[in-house]
């Protein structure tokens, strides 16, 4: 299974400025995508549905390293849609980006990052359907 998520989907009008110099750090004009490539898992019931444990291959800005994301939560609901929740946390700087920095470099950001997703599945006529939401 292969995720890709567009960078420039995700943006906020308040912070204009902050954006172009995030999408810069992370070179979106030569890798528009974060992809996560996954190699391995293992599926293990819990009270609420399921917990996910993974292995696979993360790549931002070029760069792509093997990563374990642990305690992914799936939930399926009466309709057959599937939610998978959880939280990711790395360096910027593992993946070659220099965290961004503003107001001609007096304001930097750091270097620490932490994805939270939300990735809905839903049942279509034929097929799932894939729906992305990331914070």
């Amino acid at each position: 299974m292969v995720g890709c998520f567009g960078l420039r989907k995700y943006e906020s009008s308040d912070h204009t400025r902050l954006n172009k110099n995030a999408y810069k750090a992370l070179k979106s004009d030569e890798y528009e995508n974060i992809q996560y490539k996954l190699s391995s898992s293992i599926l293990s019931p819990e009270k609420e549905g399921y917990l996910l444990n993974t292995i696979g291959k993360l790549t931002i800005a070029g760069v792509t390293k093997y990563i374990e994301i642990d305690n992914v939560h799936i939930a399926v609901a009466e309709d057959s849609t599937i939610t998978c929740t959880g939280t990711y946390n790395l360096t910027m700087t593992d993946y070659g980006v220099e965290p961004p920095s503003f107001m001609f470099g007096a304001m930097k950001t750091g270097d620490a990052l932490t994805f939270e997703y939300n990735v809905v599945y839903k049942k279509a006529e034929e097929s799932l359907v894939f729906i992305q939401e990331i914070n």
